[in-house]
């Protein structure tokens, strides 16, 4: 529930602040069309192309804790390793995990908010609720599952094998769904209601 809530505060915003300031999208925008027209002709590569983009995010949400642990310990070895004085390995010692529990915080509220604005966007350029909810709502169930599935397990703290059994077990296949759905099932429900 608190990644929910984490990506309501970043729609929020994004409808605030990003719906009223069109040019902050502009590059969000220019980098999908970037790396989509090269294959947005190919619906399997496309589908590939989403799923891993997606998997990409969701990877840095629910492990940051674990990758920035790991970096502390080794910063903490070599200090050590180095002879450093105590002050100064105390000092390198910092308890980084915490930091890393804040990467899916980022996530969440960056999606929320790029979402909500170009939502905001394309609502005010005369883009129908229902038209919006066809091209969001049914490749957005496993996706937004997906999310929220990580960036809460990346939020609590549980351990690596907790999360990757999560991972292997819930979060990919959702987001192979989201792919599968967002290429083939979604531009037809879009056709449909026009």
């Amino acid at each position: 529930m608190l990644a929910v809530a984490v990506f309501a505060a970043g729609a929020f915003v994004g409808v605030l602040y990003l719906g009223q300031e069109p040019w902050l999208l502009t590059p969000v925008m220019q980098a999908v069309e970037h790396y989509v027209r090269p294959v947005a002709q190919d619906k399997p590569l496309l589908a590939v192309f989403i799923f891993f983009k997606n998997l990409s995010v969701v990877l840095m949400a629910l492990f940051a804790e674990q990758v920035v642990s790991a970096a502390d310990h080794l910063r903490v070895r070599l200090a050590t390793a180095l002879r450093l004085p105590p002050a100064v390995v105390g000092l390198v010692a910092v308890k980084a995990a915490r930091l890393g529990r804040l990467m899916p915080v980022i996530v969440l509220v960056v999606n929320g908010a790029v979402l909500a604005g170009v939502c905001c966007l394309l609502w005010k350029s005369g883009a129908s609720t229902a038209s919006l909810a066809a091209g969001l709502v049914p490749h957005g169930i496993p996706e937004f599952s997906a999310l929220f599935l990580a960036c809460g397990a990346g939020m609590s703290g549980i351990t690596f094998e907790r999360k990757a059994v999560m991972f292997r077990q819930a979060v990919v296949p959702l987001l192979a769904a989201a792919a599968v759905i967002e290429i083939w099932i979604t531009p037809e429900i879009m056709r449909l209601v026009g």
